[in-house]
């Protein structure tokens, strides 16, 4: 089984927006309890996070992202990358 190595610095440069849909909103909140402003802080404030790509064969090439919230919650995020660079819309968070 090959190890997947986690961490790439300079993928968190990469993302400059989350793109949210309602529908996602609504299913991180009522499957996982989580809320879009905690994927956020883990994206854009945790300096620790771990940023990795990841190609799944159903869902294609994601940014796959583990870090902490402000008040120590650790997430797992799914971002799909979407027309502009930098700009991604969350898939899915949930507890690590």
């Amino acid at each position: 089984m090959q190890s997947r190595r986690w961490s790439a610095p300079s993928a968190r440069t990469l993302v400059y927006e989350i793109v949210w849909d309602d529908e996602v909103i609504e299913k991180l909140w009522r499957k996982h309890h989580v809320e879009s402003w905690e994927v956020e802080e883990v994206v854009f404030d945790d300096e620790f996070a771990e940023f990795r790509w990841a190609r799944d064969p159903a869902y294609g090439e994601r940014l796959l992202v583990r870090g902490e919230t402000h008040s120590n919650r650790s997430l797992f995020v799914a971002l799909d990358p979407i027309r502009q660079r930098g700009i991604y819309l969350c898939r899915i968070a949930f507890d690590k």
